[in-house]
């Protein structure tokens, strides 16, 4: 059996399609916020319903979070909007607010996505295996699965990612003058867009396109200079058009700049996110290590064996073999770099965000050409060496294919074992206490919670939420929230936060969730 021959590039998306359709069906079957970067999803649902509500203009087009327009505050300037503002058109165009839906369109992005990846790799290696190996990797990685439905950024940025690297590398391997110049408007354009989308791309993509100059040797013209300070002035363009949109809401250019100016020394310097400063080794431990462990799952013994065995392998390999591996490791060597870039420019920004599992997806592409090595070089020693039809070797080897792929999903927050299926089940438990509160209170009713990821509680109750985590910081409130959800932690501000709470509220009820054994209380004499 010639596998390469086999995987055409219509059997290639028809498999790609039936595995994607797999991994992602328990995504629609639970949608609730329980998953992936439920925080910056509940925040983009939040802004959708507020677009919808109160309406473009008046919102700036910013991220409004909160349900109400009172506080200045509430509109949010550091960070591109355009995925809050999709959520608001698919909201005001298909009347809907569906979480169903939206998750749809997300996934939808996300596949086109890897087809759009698999295609990439294609036109860099020729190799249809390769290109199929790659694909398949980059689909089960935890990462990938951990963003592939978000609402947020992950998805649409992962996807223009795609996009913008197939469109490049067939941009540099035409000579005709003319394509490339279509080629370069519509990078320019997709770049533009990608302003938009997150910021954590944009050098990530201009890495890809110098180093790409430089470490890949393949037909066509590589990129010049010129083209690439064009390109250069997509993203100026995006960040200049969004400083207009601030100084549209703060009323003043210069107090737009002074606000994105000290939102970008706080993410590279560090600020208050770094309330002890920026730690090299904290952050080589935290986000460095962490980073590449949840893409490439193993530990290190694992690695360092499996490296050794390929390098043996590999020196006993043909040169056509060889050749084609040695295209692969350069492309490897260069997403790795793009990688972690952002990491390197915004160590601040990456370290307050290190337990938030949105940045390890940029080594994602690496990780799928890391695994995509390792397994093509025993493919082709087996092949070399007429040792592809012992069925034992050949099961063998599909056998390491399947436990990475097995690996990535059990790593991932899929609902497919039992405790998983039971822990989403569990949610919904939870989210019916939050309707229910949201039934009894009113609309100006102010809601307080001992947990630091609230925002998908502001978007089930539609009140306005406060994270509040002991006694003090609650006293020192302009006024008290008619409603706390109190989850209780085994410490001693806990213990102190409850007992204040039974003093000046009534109990509610016991939500029965055994991932949120909350009790909601009621402000007395309200």
């Amino acid at each position: 059996m010639n596998i390469d021959n086999w995987l055409s590039k219509k059997n290639v998306v028809i498999v790609l399609s039936i595995l994607f359709l797999f991994i992602t069906f328990p995504r629609i079957i639970f949608p609730d916020l329980d998953h992936g970067d439920e925080y910056s999803d509940a925040e983009v649902l939040s802004s959708g319903e507020n677009f919808v509500r109160f309406g473009f203009i008046k919102t700036r087009f910013l991220q409004m979070h909160e349900p109400h327009l009172d506080k200045p505050e509430n509109l949010y300037t550091h960070y591109p909007g355009l995925p809050d503002i999709i959520n608001g058109f698919l909201r005001k165009v298909f009347k809907t607010d569906s979480l169903y839906f939206f998750r749809g369109i997300s996934l939808l992005f996300a596949y086109l996505g890897i087809v759009l990846w698999y295609f990439f790799i294609k036109r860099v290696t020729g190799s249809n295996l390769i290109s199929f190996l790659c694909v398949v990797f980059y689909l089960f990685n935890p990462m990938f699965i951990f963003g592939a439905d978000s609402m947020h950024q992950l998805a649409y940025s992962d996807f223009l990612r795609s996009l913008i690297l197939f469109t490049f590398v067939l941009m540099v391997g035409s000579s005709d003058r003319k394509k490339r110049e279509k080629f370069l408007i519509l990078l320019w354009s997709l770049l533009f867009i990608q302003t938009w989308i997150g910021l954590d791309c944009i050098i990530y993509l201009f890495l890809f396109f110098s180093l790409y100059r430089f470490f890949m040797k393949r037909p066509g013209k590589p990129i010049s200079i010129t083209a690439l300070l064009v390109l250069g002035s997509a993203p100026v363009a995006g960040f200049l058009l969004h400083l207009l949109q601030n100084a549209w809401y703060f009323g003043s250019l210069s107090l737009a700049f002074h606000d994105l100016k000290d939102s970008f020394l706080k993410r590279t310097i560090g600020g208050y996110e770094l309330p002890q400063g920026l730690n090299f080794l904290a952050w080589f431990k935290y986000v460095i290590l962490r980073n590449f462990s949840l893409v490439f799952y193993f530990d290190a013994l694992v690695v360092l064996l499996s490296i050794f065995f390929a390098f043996l392998l590999y020196s006993k390999l043909s040169d056509k073999s060889r050749e084609e591996i040695k295209t692969l490791f350069r492309l490897f060597i260069i997403l790795i770099i793009c990688g972690i870039s952002w990491y390197v420019f915004f160590p601040s920004h990456s370290l307050a965000h290190a337990f938030v599992n949105f940045l390890p997806r940029h080594l994602v592409p690496a990780a799928a050409i890391g695994f995509t090595i390792f397994t093509y070089i025993i493919y082709s020693f087996l092949k070399e060496n007429n040792l592809w039809n012992n069925i034992y070797l050949r099961t063998s080897w599909m056998a390491i294919v399947c436990v990475i792929i097995l690996t990535g999903v059990f790593k991932s927050e899929l609902p497919i074992t039992p405790d998983k299926i039971e822990r989403a089940q569990d949610f919904k438990v939870f989210t019916r206490c939050l309707w229910k509160l949201r039934e009894i209170s009113g609309e100006k009713d102010t809601l307080g919670v001992n947990y630091f990821r609230f925002p998908f509680i502001r978007y089930y109750t539609h009140r306005h939420c406060s994270a509040v985590f002991d006694k003090d910081s609650l006293e020192k409130l302009p006024t008290l929230p008619h409603y706390f959800i109190f989850i209780p932690y085994n410490d001693q501000k806990s213990q102190e936060l409850f007992k204040f709470l039974q003093e000046k509220y009534a109990p509610l009820w016991q939500c029965n969730s055994s991932r949120f054994p909350t009790i909601f209380f009621k402000l007395k004499d309200t």
